[in-house]
């Protein structure tokens, strides 16, 4: 039987509320404004006073180091649902691709511009990412969608490439997905010039 007062757990939920505004308002002021911005701003965004930023977070890096961790998460998610789905490991990889693109706003991650961090929990967050892309690499070698010696390392690095549009380049989204589609062709096991033969 559950003797937990509902206003306890009330409190607790917007308080999980108001974390998750606020690391999603700081991941858009981020990639907008860069990492040096005031954490007023941040602050701002998010609609909370600058007191209750401080509250969940002590400073930048304790903020910074939470954003990675959300990210990592959201790509581990992401990572999730496609495996779920039952594609090829090619297939796999192009959604994991698409989907990098969607999300770019809130990816707040060294291979996307962000200071480097030591701490722990982005350190086991990037861990559970590079296994769960390995497994998904690993699907494709089995099925022989996906060549021999492409790594983890190898998708997530052309993932955070595309996922920051160059500011001189219009229609970043079409130029994105036809660096996918020439990605694609460099691992698949079958590339697309030998499939017309």
């Amino acid at each position: 039987m559950d003797h937990e007062p509902r206003v306890t757990r009330r409190l607790r939920s917007d308080a999980a509320e108001n974390q998750e505004r606020v690391l999603a308002a700081a991941a858009t002021v981020f990639v907008r404004d860069g990492y040096a911005v005031p954490l007023a701003a941040v602050a701002n965004e998010a609609g909370v006073g600058i007191g209750t930023l401080y509250r969940h977070y002590a400073n930048r890096d304790a903020l910074l180091d939470a954003l990675q961790v959300r990210a990592y998460q959201i790509v581990l998610a992401t990572i999730v649902e496609i495996e779920a789905l039952g594609q090829s490991g090619l297939r796999s990889v192009e959604l994991f691709l698409e989907r990098t693109i969607v999300h770019r706003g809130q990816l707040v991650l060294p291979f996307h511009g962000s200071p480097d961090s030591q701490s722990p929990a982005v350190t086991a967050s990037a861990t559970e990412v590079g296994d769960a892309m390995r497994a998904m690499l690993s699907r494709g070698q089995v099925d022989r969608t996906v060549r021999d010696g492409v790594r983890p390392i190898d998708v997530i690095v052309f993932g955070s490439m595309i996922a920051r549009p160059l500011p001189a380049v219009r229609h970043w989204d079409a130029i994105a997905q036809a660096q996918i589609r020439i990605f694609l062709d460099g691992i698949s096991a079958t590339p697309r010039h030998e499939q017309s033969r």
